[in-house]
Parts: structure tokens; C-alpha cells; sequence
């Protein structure tokens, strides 16, 4: 095995690339692929029952023209994230809050809550509306 291949942390192969010389993109293993489409699932499930409008975008925004996991009725795009883990502050933030806001270094700030809640807020920007 070349030694550039040792330094790197590579195992017994090198890494896979296209024709180009490029690294290949990660693919994620199937039963991540199927945690993925659940959680999407779950997700419209729960939100019909709530009476919101929702389906699933095909193949989870693969498509280039159709990013997103989720199309809810007036054309807003959703993104579902199911993790094994999560940071418990989220869900501390969320015992004393209805929403909080996270930001990383550099990055933009975020909004998250609980579902009831914006299913709440969803349906009262919808009669606004």
C-alpha cells in the first residue's frame, strides 16, 4: 500500500473515484436511506392528522428541479432530519420556550419548536393569509 494511503488513514484500499480522478460522493447505506423515507412518512402522517395539507416531494428532493423532503399546499418546501441523536439542549430550550433559536459559528440563525407548535402558528399564518 503507497504510503500517501497509510498517512491518510485509508484502510487496505484507496479511495473510490469517477473517471475524472474526483473522490465519489458518499452514499448513504440503505437502512439510512429507509430511516430517511420513515421519518418523511411520520412526518405527513402526523401533520394530516392535524389537518395540514402536505405529501411527500419524490425521491426526497433529488430531484433538481424539486428540492426539499416536503411540499405543504402553498408551495412551502420542508426538509425532515431524523437523527440518532440529538443535542439535549434542544429539547431543554424547548421545556421553557415555545421555539428557540440556534446559530453556529458563521453560520445563520435557526428556529425550532415543537410540532404542535407550528402546527399552531402554520394554520394562524394560513388565515392571515
Amino acid at each position: 500500500m503507497p504510503e500517501e494511503h497509510r498517512t491518510l488513514g485509508f484502510r487496505n484500499t484507496p479511495p473510490k473515484r469517477n473517471k475524472k480522478g474526483k473522490r465519489k460522493p458518499h452514499k448513504p447505506s440503505i437502512n439510512s436511506q429507509h430511516k430517511g423515507i420513515n421519518g418523511e412518512r411520520e412526518i405527513v402522517r402526523m401533520l394530516r392528522t392535524r389537518g395540514i395539507d402536505v405529501k411527500r416531494i419524490p425521491m426526497s428532493g433529488a430531484l433538481w428541479w424539486m428540492k426539499g423532503d416536503l411540499q405543504f399546499s402553498d408551495k412551502i418546501k420542508g426538509e425532515v432530519k431524523r437523527r440518532k441523536r440529538i443535542n439535549k439542549l434542544f429539547y431543554e430550550i424547548l421545556t421553557n420556550a415555545q421555539f428557540g433559536f440556534v446559530r453556529g459559528d458563521n453560520e445563520d440563525w435557526l428556529v425550532f419548536m415543537n410540532l404542535d407548535e407550528f402546527v399552531e402558528m402554520y394554520r394562524a399564518w394560513k388565515k392571515i393569509k
